[in-house]
């Protein structure tokens, strides 16, 4: 309730009629039109955009790759709303460019992944059997300490006195 009122006494006259847009006085709403209107409305903004696509610093490991890939695939989905599409080959070569250089040899050395959408869909695929493989290594390396008496790696007994006793 108090986002709208400080929004509106912000912004210049010209942009009122948008404030009346936003049903029952949002002012995310409002501040959520606004950003997205004005943050892709400079064509050197845009030039950024396509040229951090196109050039992606390169991930350090899969680690990494998670959050990088969201990022960058992000960042292609909004050249592509401001109506800047990126061609196939220049996805392609991108996506090269921002995976770790031993998965970038592991899908030149496969010639079956012509488009984009094959090497996407491949690079998803490692980083799912990375997930799994961490998931699994984690819980094959906890599996005892949920057996009972084997909290600090030491046996204990119900003691006499009514406490657990150490043995050992």
């Amino acid at each position: 309730e108090v986002i709208f009122p400080g929004i509106r006494s912000i912004v210049a006259d010209s942009v009122m009629p948008r404030a009346e847009r936003c049903q029952n006085d949002s002012g995310l709403e409002l501040w959520r039109r606004l950003f997205m209107e004005w943050r892709g409305a400079a064509p050197e903004v845009t030039m950024i955009q396509q040229e951090q696509f196109q050039q992606p610093a390169r991930s350090k490991n899969l680690a990494a790759l998670w959050d990088d890939l969201d990022r960058w695939i992000s960042l292609g989905a909004e050249l592509d709303l401001a109506e800047y599409p990126v061609p196939e080959w220049v996805k392609r070569s991108a996506l090269l460019r921002l995976v770790p250089t031993d998965v970038e040899q592991r899908v030149r050395d496969k010639p079956e992944l012509r488009t984009f959408d094959e090497i996407l869909a491949y690079v998803r695929t490692l980083l799912s059997h990375q997930r799994a493989q961490s998931q699994a290594r984690a819980a094959a390396d906890s599996g005892s300490a949920m057996q009972i008496g084997q909290v600090g790696g030491e046996e204990e007994e119900w003691g006499e006195e009514g406490g657990w006793e150490e043995q050992g």
